[in-house]
């Protein structure tokens, strides 16, 4: 077996261990909801930050957030730009033309205006990543509450 093939034989067998486990179905949705919605946002870091959090807070499964919320890092990386546009879109602002290059050369030439640019694209943009996250949570929970469900059943 591939390196690939045991990777995600070890993570299904991960997984389906946190179905047949003792915890509760909807503790089960909610860690991986909040996993995966915490993975996409749209900053480095901030995740790890939000589930620690969440995990103290609600008693959440730590095991499985991690897991779900490595397998959505990828996503975090392709919706960024699509944030930052739907951010634009949604408070009328024109952030969208921002690269580093040039938020360099403004922070050098005016810093507070720079510094207020940046400021204003990561508004922005964590503002279009919580818009979007309600209705993919409620999407995310349901399905993965009915697969738990239907998992904990006994036979």
């Amino acid at each position: 077996m591939h390196a690939t093939g045991k990777l995600f034989a070890t993570i299904k067998q991960g997984v389906q261990a946190s179905f047949t486990s003792g915890i509760s179905p909807a503790k089960l949705a909610l860690s991986i909801t909040l996993a995966i919605l915490f993975g996409v946002f749209p900053f480095f870091f901030i995740p790890s930050l939000l589930i620690i959090l969440s995990v103290f807070a609600l008693r959440l499964n730590i095991a499985v957030m991690l897991v779900f919320n490595y397998l959505a890092w990828p996503l975090q990386i392709i919706l960024f730009v699509p944030y930052i546009h739907l951010g634009n879109w949604l408070f009328g602002s024109h952030n969208g033309d921002v690269t580093l290059t040039m938020l360099m050369h403004t922070l050098q030439a005016d810093f507070w205006g720079g510094l207020h640019r940046l400021l204003s694209v990561i508004m922005h943009t964590t503002g279009a990543w919580a818009v979007s996250s309600l209705p993919a949570g409620l999407v995310i929970f349901y399905a993965v509450y009915r697969i738990a469900n239907r998992l904990k059943r006994p036979a």
